[in-house]
Formats: structure tokens, C-alpha cells, sequence
């Protein structure tokens, strides 16, 4: 894994501004709610990737994220369905499971590389808000 990560305003240094106690501390609240019985493994999978508080992400994650969503689009708007999805899990405002299932299971369009499957998916969901919209 690469040590750091550059773009053209900031440079991060894994090493030197990883916060393992807030990662450590989210990982500690969702296993404490699984073994108390407070949550369902699908309960979990289906709620806020930050359970407290966005803001108490740890802030690397953040930045980083905030990094990769301002640039993925300079490299094909194809890359928003992923943005998408990440943000909806920042939220815990997931979609449907039929809008989930949009993302796994594509067949084809591999060799097309990254903008082949990421066409397809979001093919897969407009044709899933279309019919949505008509029932």
C-alpha cells in the first residue's frame, strides 16, 4: 500500500496522520452493539458507515474521501455512481436492495475497463428509478 497520497493541494502522510483511535473506537461501538444485541448483522450493514456523528469520522477518512469525490469525476462523470453509493453510506441512507444489487453481478463489460461496468451499473439503477417512478 502506498504511504501517502498526493493530489494537487494536499499531500497526506499515512504514517504520520493516521487516527487508529477514532477507527479503533467506531470498530469498538459496533461490536459492543452486536454483542449486547442491540443491532442484527444486516441492521449493521444497513446503517450509518459513522454511526455518532459524521463529523466524528476520523478525519484522514474524511479527507481523504473528500479528496477522492472532487477527483473521480475529472476522470468521467461514469465515477458519480460511485460517489453516490459512498455517500448514501456516509448516511445510512441506503437505497433499495434491488438498488444495491444494481452494483454486483454484471456480466460483459470488464474489458470495457472502469467506465464499461460503472456505465453499466448506472444504466441498471436509471432503469430501476424508472420504474419506480412509474408505480
Amino acid at each position: 500500500m502506498r504511504s501517502h497520497i498526493q493530489s494537487a493541494d494536499m499531500q497526506w502522510d499515512f504514517r504520520s496522520e493516521w487516527h487508529i483511535d477514532d477507527l479503533v473506537a467506531s470498530i469498538h461501538y459496533d461490536a459492543v452493539a452486536l454483542h449486547n444485541q442491540r443491532t442484527t448483522p444486516h441492521e449493521l450493514a444497513r446503517a450509518k458507515l459513522w454511526p455518532l456523528d459524521r463529523r466524528l469520522a476520523p478525519d484522514l477518512v474524511m479527507k481523504l474521501w473528500g479528496a477522492v469525490a472532487g477527483i473521480l469525476p475529472d476522470c468521467g462523470e461514469h465515477w458519480r455512481v460511485w460517489i453516490d453509493w459512498y455517500e448514501h453510506i456516509l448516511e445510512g441512507s441506503l437505497r433499495s436492495e434491488a438498488c444495491e444489487k444494481a452494483f454486483t453481478g454484471l456480466t460483459g463489460p470488464w474489458d470495457d475497463g472502469p467506465e464499461g461496468v460503472n456505465t453499466q451499473i448506472g444504466a441498471r439503477l436509471a432503469a430501476l428509478e424508472s420504474r419506480d417512478a412509474l408505480t
